[in-house]
Formats: C-alpha cells, sequence, structure tokens
C-alpha cells in the first residue's frame, strides 16, 4: 500500500518563507540561491516523506529541475557535498551535508543571519559553545551529546521557530531529547 500525501499552498508559502530568512548578503549569487531553495524544499516537504524511497524521488525530481528550469547542472551547484568522488551528488546521505541556519553568528549576537554552513567542524564547535552557554545562565544544565543527527536537528527546530508561526510536532520515545533539543534551538 501506498501512502498519500496532502501538501497545499500554505507548504509553498513556507518554502518561500524560508528563502526570505536569509538576506542578500548571504545569498551572493545564483549557485547559493539554487541550494537555498533546494534546502527549504528539502526541510518543508522532504522532512515530511516516511521513507527514504520518497526522499529518493525527492531528489531526483529536483536534479531534473534545476537541469530543465534553471539550465544549469545539479552536481556542479552541489559538488562540495560530493562525498563518493564520482562527481555526482545523487544520494541521500550527500545531499544531507546542504545546511542552512543562523547558528554559526556569536552567541547573544542581535544579528544572525541565515546563511548556507559548509564547515562541519566549525558548525560542531558552534553548537557546543552554544550548548555550553546554555549550561551557564540556565538553573538545569544539560548534558546532551552533539552528533550529527542531533545538530541536524537542531537546524531544523531553529529555522522552524524563527518563521512567523512556525510549529513542529516532534515524535520520538520518552527521553529521546526533544524538549532538551527545543530549548537549545530556541
Amino acid at each position: 500500500m501506498k501512502i498519500h500525501y496532502t501538501f497545499n499552498l500554505r507548504d509553498f508559502s513556507k518554502v518561500i518563507l524560508g528563502i526570505c530568512l536569509s538576506g542578500r548578503d548571504q545569498v551572493p549569487n545564483t549557485d547559493v540561491m539554487i541550494r537555498l531553495w533546494t534546502h527549504e524544499i528539502f526541510r518543508v516537504f522532504g522532512d515530511r516523506l516516511i521513507n527514504n524511497e520518497d526522499r529518493q524521488w525527492l531528489l531526483d525530481n529536483l536534479r531534473e529541475i534545476v537541469r530543465k528550469v534553471y539550465g544549469n547542472n545539479f552536481d556542479t551547484i552541489f559538488k562540495h557535498l560530493d562525498n563518493d568522488g564520482n562527481n555526482k551528488v545523487e544520494t541521500l546521505d550527500e545531499i544531507r551535508g546542504l545546511m542552512f541556519g543562523d547558528v554559526m553568528a556569536a552567541f547573544g549576537s542581535s544579528i544572525r543571519p541565515y546563511e548556507e554552513i559548509t564547515d562541519y567542524p566549525q558548525l560542531q564547535e558552534a553548537m557546543e559553545t552554544a550548548l555550553e552557554q546554555y549550561n551557564l545562565m540556565s538553573d538545569k544544565p544539560m548534558d546532551l551529546v552533539l552528533f550529527q543527527f542531533a545538530i541536524e536537528h537542531l537546524l531544523r527546530i531553529s529555522r522552524i521557530l524563527k518563521q512567523p508561526g512556525g510549529n513542529a510536532l516532534l515524535v520520538g520515545v520518552g527521553g529521546s531529547g526533544r524538549q532538551s533539543a527545543t530549548k537549545l534551538a530556541a
């Protein structure tokens, strides 16, 4: 039995809102804009898909749309995500490396640009610094291990909270860190 997804124009508007989180300085050229658009498509639509087969279908269609509509080579635009050295970005593990967020700014900074994150070690360090700062200010410090999936979820939650009227239903077993991740992302 194949699951049926229901999407509407509100979902399309969420893609546009996500793109609008970035300013002119964070999107200097068309390639970055296409990466931002792809990222927002994956956050709005891809995160709601239930299996990798459907996510792969989305990736394959995005590759084709970038070629047909934008007239660009998807693999050239996303070459920094190529993990296996075949000069193609065609797997879900590779596209997982596409990240945008506002977490790279210094803690407490009033200007937090929503920008592409290409340096994973620097991202890890920024997230650990944010956790340390949270623990210094909180009555209840959190002892969290920030592995790759946790950081990806923190970026997703942060993106949702940054949008007007942003909301999410976090699903997981008790003790999986839903509340802690939300506190840190806020």
